[in-house]
């Protein structure tokens, strides 16, 4: 059985929100009638992570023994991502923008603000799922925050190698 299959047998999509342990449950199920309620507290409280839920992407390599779509996909999006900002002089754009959504002035915001603005920023070069898919696979701190200095810090390393932020500084 592919990656695929298995998600369709669950009836999930790779970018949707991390499981609590009841959607869990759920979906182990559907993909195999015969897990016990003990074997499903077992697995669940092996798998999940710090905020107490787990990661459709976690639970699908343990499930197929394989990483899918993960880390290939995240750093794909962050190429093109760099094209198109910093190719269309969008950065300053980019920078006002997360500045603006940060309320706490923290240097974090929420995927969804990222979401929002990346779609502003973009157009309709990429889709909502896209951008939500992404989102989904980013580092997010024990607040479900993203740190946007360490984005754009990854993005312009895996965009262009030769890229200097500080450059356009001096």
């Amino acid at each position: 059985m592919n990656i695929d299959d298995i998600l369709f047998q669950m009836k999930l999509k790779i970018w949707d929100d991390p499981l609590d342990f009841n959607k869990f449950e759920i979906c182990l199920r559907r993909l195999d009638p015969s897990f016990s309620d003990s074997q499903c507290k077992a697995l669940f409280q092996k798998l999940k992570g710090q905020e107490g839920k787990l990661d459709i992407q976690v639970f699908l390599s343990n499930v197929a023994g394989t990483i899918h779509d993960t880390v290939d996909y995240r750093n794909e999006m962050f190429k093109r991502l760099y094209k198109d900002l910093y190719t269309n002089n969008k950065q300053e754009d980019l920078i006002h923008e997360l500045e603006r959504k940060d309320s706490s002035s923290d240097g974090r915001v929420t995927p969804k603000e990222l979401e929002q603005i990346l779609k502003k920023l973009t157009g309709n070069k990429f889709t909502d799922e896209e951008l939500l898919k992404f989102t989904r696979q980013l580092h997010k701190d024990a607040t479900y925050k993203i740190n946007y200095v360490e984005f754009m810090d990854k993005m312009t390393a895996l965009g262009n190698k030769n890229h200097n932020p500080f450059k356009s500084i001096l």
